[in-house]
Parts: C-alpha cells; structure tokens; sequence
C-alpha cells in the first residue's frame, strides 16, 4: 500500500503541471494490484467535454478508436516518444511506459490545437457530415483545448512519470509476462469489450445493450464474456469506475451533485447510495474524510 500512496501523490503533482494527461493501459496491468488500479483508473480516459461530445456519436466514437489504436501501435514498434494527432487535429505528445523492455502502455499529455481555425473546419465538416448540431462541439473545442505547446519541462515530467509507472508496475510484472508477451491489443472478444466500457462509463446511457451494440455482440454474449473473465458483472464495474473518478473529483473539490453528473450518474440521490455502498461513507463526509494510506480497493483482480 505504501507504493500505491507513493503513485497517488506523484500524480497529484504530475497533475498540476500537466493538467490533461491520460494513462494507457495495453496489457491489463491495472488488474495486476488493485490498489494501483484504483489510483490509476481516473487517469486511464480523456474526461474533457469535447472529447465526451464526441464519443456520443457512434461514427466519432470510432475514429476516436482508431486513432488510439494507431497510437498504440506506434507505441509497441517505436518504444520512444512521439508526437502525434486525431482526426480533429488536437496533437498529444505520448511516452511509453516500458517495463522489461516491453510496452505495456503509455503517458499522453498536450491536448494541443495549435491551427484552431483550420481544425475548426474540419470539425465543422465532420459534424455536418454527421448531422449533428456545430455549436455545442464548437464551444466545447475552444475552451477544452490549449493553442500553445506544452513547456519542455513538462514533456520532461511527463518521461519521468513513464519510468515512475514502469517502476512501480514492475514488481507485479514477472507472474505476468508470459501473458503480456503473447498479448495481442484489442483481439480478444473481452479487450473489446473492456476498452469501450473504460472508454464511455461516465456515458450515464451505458448498458450491457448499448455495450453490445458497439462491440457487435449479442447483450448474453456481452455478459458472459465479461462475467467470466471479471467475476463480477458490468453494471457493478461500470459502477465501481464511476465511484474511482467521483472520490477524485471529491477531492478536488466538487459539489456532490456536480460529482454525480461528471461520473455518469443522473441521479445524485441513487449516486450517493452507490458511493456509500462501495466506500463506506457518504460522498459529502468523503472530501473532508483523511484517508491516509487506507484507500478501499474496489476493484477485483483480473485472473489471467
């Protein structure tokens, strides 16, 4: 547990220098330790608005994955960092995070959009091709992107948390590097699954039907495979990541009601049932409740 504190606090203060950066996990390695999971998990998906808009739609949402999948693989073939841009033309500067030589995952900061007005017609033609409304996704691009290049220092930091993350997943990675080395990104039926699960809990329509839809199985499929390999069902999951991102939100500060609403619940009254469920206390005695190194892991481990 003293490592997991250790890992919190880094990225507490990584945080206030890079305030948009998101961890990626390939390989499953926040199933390794729970309690490194949990700290983890808040930082594992792009929680702006405008990113949010867009994987509302279908047709974005699955640019959105090609593009990581690209990303990804760069990451495996490269093992250094790069430099690199979605389909909307907001560039990220991502460092892999290696251990033993092997890519298990990623640091991505910057969410720059230095050409805001030719990013913008591009955004503009690929809402109308959608039909969706250009105002909301217009607003949301304007404020929830940066137009100036993160500082070296900061891509500096963003390095040394890769090698900070390797360090600490690396005591957990000898039981599973047989796993990890015949591991194929996003092939299995349950990867899938997972990925767009880690990618839309906050969407508070998510089900086991929408998962199913998405992912091209049937909703029996869907739960089979996951309850399987988890032990525990999607809704339960979906429930246990909403309350990891709503104890950070807590923490930094936010309503109860507003909490609710960015982790994916709309009603605060079922949310607060939730979080006193899964944490033991209610989310308004939370923020003021001093934890120290005895966060409650509520994620299960991952049997490979």
């Amino acid at each position: 547990m003293k490592a997991s504190t250790g890992i919190e606090n880094f990225l507490c203060e990584f945080e206030q220098i890079n305030k948009s950066f998101v961890v990626k996990d390939f390989v499953g390695f926040l199933n390794w330790h729970s309690a490194m999971g949990t700290i983890l998990l808040p930082y594992t998906g792009h929680h702006s608005v405008f990113c949010q808009m867009v994987k509302e739609n279908p047709t974005l949402y699955h640019k959105c994955v090609t593009c990581s999948n690209y990303s990804q693989r760069r990451c495996i073939r490269e093992q250094k960092p790069f430099w690199s841009s979605c389909y909307l033309g907001v560039s990220e500067y991502t460092v892999p995070i290696l251990v033993n030589d092997y890519c298990v995952g990623s640091i991505s900061v910057g969410a720059c959009n230095q050409n805001m007005e030719g990013n913008y017609l591009k955004l503009k033609h690929i809402v109308a091709r959608c039909g969706l409304e250009l105002e909301p996704f217009q607003s949301s691009f304007v404020n929830c992107t940066i137009q100036r290049m993160p500082s070296e220092e900061s891509l500096a930091i963003a390095r040394l948390a890769a090698i900070f993350l390797a360090d600490a997943i690396s005591p957990y990675a000898e039981k599973n590097l047989q796993a990890i080395q015949s591991h194929q990104p996003l092939t299995s039926d349950f990867d899938r699954i997972r990925h767009y699960i880690l990618l839309n809990y906050t969407d508070p329509s998510i089900n086991v039907e929408s998962i199913a839809r998405a992912c091209n199985y049937s909703p029996s499929s869907v739960s089979h495979i996951f309850n399987t390999r988890m032990r525990v069902n999607i809704r339960t999951y979906i429930n246990q990541l909403r309350i990891v991102l709503a104890k950070k939100e807590l923490r930094s500060g936010k309503s109860v009601t507003t909490t609710a609403m960015i982790s994916g619940f709309n009603d605060s009254n079922y949310f607060s049932s939730v979080f006193r469920l899964l944490v033991g206390i209610p989310p308004s005695q939370y923020a003021k409740y001093e934890k120290k190194n005895n966060e409650i892991c509520i994620l299960p481990d991952v049997g490979n």
